[in-house]
């Protein structure tokens, strides 16, 4: 498992999140209630299940645009990387930037 979500990963979550309950939802004693229509959509045994659930449903939208910005940057830092090694590699200077390599290598896993 990587450490990033994946394209397929992030389609699937979207996909989910379109056919879901709309939000924003609320928690409250353990339910989840769908706001402004002020309706029971679940109930959990645990207070802190319920809280989270209705609060990462609400962030969903937003974390999922970051997840999207996320994955835009690592492949354009991948870009970045190979033509940065092409130019160094042709101009003979690899030797001298091998730690900034070394460091868009670590970023990219």
């Amino acid at each position: 498992m990587t450490a990033y979500l994946t394209a397929k990963e992030l389609d699937a979550l979207e996909a989910l999140l379109a056919k879901a309950t709309p939000g924003p939802w609320k928690s409250d004693c353990g339910s989840m209630w769908l706001m402004p229509q002020n309706y029971t959509i679940g109930e959990m045994d645990e207070e802190i299940d319920c809280d989270l659930a209705a609060s990462l449903r609400n962030a969903a939208p937003r974390l999922l645009a970051a997840a999207r910005r996320e994955q835009k940057m690592r492949e354009a830092l991948k870009r970045c990387r190979d033509e940065m090694q092409e130019s160094l590699e042709n101009e003979g200077r690899l030797s001298s930037f091998s730690a900034a390599i070394a460091i868009a290598d670590e970023s990219l896993k």
